[in-house]
């Protein structure tokens, strides 16, 4: 007759280590899994995961607009112009797409912008064969021409996304908030304003241009009106004797306010012009300040309070009164 099994008995401290290492490889064994089914799936698994439809956007403008529509989800990469703070993917930009990156992200939706006469001509024949659906927004040279590109009945976002009441709503806040700031200002003096976009080269926007229009709103003048030319560089007499500003707002998105950022002010050293004589020159530092999309208002609010410093908190209040979608009133 054999003895009885008799299990052996550890010492509680060889115990304890020895149920450590089991215990550090059993973690260690489902992280492993955890990589592999993270990493080992297919691309369609992978995609079946993201919000549906995919979008890769190479049009800051359409980058913005899809965020204030809710959309921030579907975004799989964007321009390499507006990848700040977005923690996606960048693709090259409109005028050179980096194809590689697109297909290897395989979107169901491209948005991009006119190149030259139309979209870039490769992405257009990835589109004809089926690759992905391409949606090319026109430049926006108006209020209006946001407005279409979010609710065009044919090619805007709202179309393009199957939403066509997120893009209305994002719209009409967009409406809202701008009529909102420009009632503030609308029985106000309207000064000269020169809207410069490079200081160095005294470049400035004209007429006929978005920004011209939000100027309106927010209660100036464009003192570059008499030239007729949307953009244009401008000389120091010209300044001084046709634009004759009583303000100069310097379009810098991202920028530093003026107390850190004023080296620029020696292009106006010696002129007599209003602007000079009383030192009113303001930065416009809003992260989109250059871009027509539906965060418009937001320059507009800082160009009206540049523009009427003394109604300042009135023109912030009626941005974020008429940007609520909660219902709450003042």
């Amino acid at each position: 007759m054999t003895d009885p099994y008799v299990p052996r008995r550890y010492p509680a401290k060889r115990m304890w280590v020895w149920n450590g290492l089991v215990l550090a490889s059993l973690l260690v064994l489902i992280q492993s899994l955890a990589g592999c089914g993270e990493s080992g799936g297919s691309e369609s698994e992978r995609k079946s995961e993201r919000a549906s439809p995919t979008v890769v956007s190479l049009s800051p403008a359409a980058t913005q607009m899809l965020i204030d529509m809710g959309k921030r989800d579907h975004l799989i990469a964007v321009s390499r112009d507006d990848a700040d703070g977005l923690g996606l993917p960048t693709c090259g930009t409109y005028n050179l797409p980096d194809y590689d990156r697109i297909l290897a992200l395989s979107p169901d939706i491209v948005i991009t912008q006119p190149h030259k006469d139309g979209p870039a001509p490769k992405l257009q024949r990835l589109a004809d064969d089926g690759v992905f659906r391409l949606c090319v927004l026109p430049h926006a040279r108006s209020v209006d021409d946001v407005s279409e590109a979010l609710t065009h009945d044919e090619w805007g976002l709202g179309v393009v996304m199957g939403d066509a009441a997120a893009a209305t709503a994002a719209e009409r806040k967009m409406r809202q908030q701008l009529d909102a700031v420009a009632a503030v200002v609308s029985d106000r003096g309207r000064p000269r304003v020169l809207l410069l976009l490079n200081p160095g080269t005294l470049g400035v926007i004209g007429p006929n241009t978005t920004h011209d229009e939000l100027l309106h709103l927010a209660g100036g003048v464009n003192a570059a009106t008499p030239f007729e030319s949307s953009y244009l560089q401008l000389s120091r007499e010209q300044v001084q004797t046709i634009a004759k500003p009583d303000l100069v707002l310097l379009i810098q998105p991202n920028g530093q306010p003026l107390a850190q950022n004023d080296d620029w002010l020696e292009m106006f050293d010696g002129l007599t012009v209003p602007a000079v004589t009383n030192r009113r020159f303001v930065v416009i530092t809003h992260p989109q300040a250059s871009l027509p999309a539906t965060s418009i208002p937001a320059v507009v609010t800082e160009m009206a309070a540049a523009i009427h410093p003394e109604d300042e908190a009135s023109i912030r209040r009626a941005y974020e009164l008429a940007g609520r979608t909660d219902g709450q009133t003042p």
